[in-house]
């Protein structure tokens, strides 16, 4: 579970960026997304081995790597500076089991739709909840939008998870997609 002062850190940050930014609805953009995702999935746990070595018991850390696939969706909102907030939610099959992943992110968009922007480059990043563990993922994208209303979205994403046991060590898990998606929204 995250720090509490890093949850409150990231509570005053979004509280500032909802208040600070223009409350005028024209200065503001709101979007949704669905997209299918693959990758790869990689896990790092240590494993206790029952050898003296050096002076205490030995650890070996094992790695496995699995082919991902991923389904979800998301909502985001931006503000007339391009900074916004991005929440996503997806179902994830790595080695033949399903799980949940949700993420709560900072948006920077380098072009606005407001502007008659076809091209809309961007990037994103922030905290992220894998089943039981968590951790942080940033990545960039493109949104390439057809009309007013409805584009398609190109995006690489990079997702790191930690989780703490509390009687034997840390595990690690790393998580790469290429995402394709639709993207519908309003100017």
């Amino acid at each position: 579970m995250p720090k509490p002062c890093l949850v409150t850190a990231c509570l005053s940050l979004t509280l500032a960026l909802v208040v600070g930014l223009p409350a005028s609805a024209a200065a503001q953009t709101f979007s949704t997304h669905v997209f299918a995702s693959a990758g790869r999935y990689r896990d790092s746990y240590i494993v206790e081995t029952f050898r003296w070595e050096d002076g205490r018991w030995a650890q070996d850390t094992q790695h496995r790597t699995f082919g991902a696939t991923l389904a979800g969706g998301g909502i985001e909102w931006a503000g007339a500076a391009r900074l916004g907030l991005l929440a996503e939610g997806a179902i994830i099959v790595a080695d033949a089991y399903p799980n949940a992943v949700g993420v709560a992110n900072l948006l920077y968009r380098f072009r606005d739709r407001r502007d008659g922007a076809r091209l809309v480059p961007f990037v994103t990043g922030g905290y992220a909840r894998y089943g039981n563990m968590n951790g942080f993922n940033g990545g960039a994208g493109l949104n390439v939008w057809f009309g007013d209303r409805v584009g398609l979205r190109l995006e690489g994403r990079v997702s790191r998870f930690t989780k703490v046991w509390v009687f034997s060590p840390t595990e690690h898990s790393q998580l790469y997609e290429m995402r394709l998606g639709v993207v519908f929204g309003r100017r």
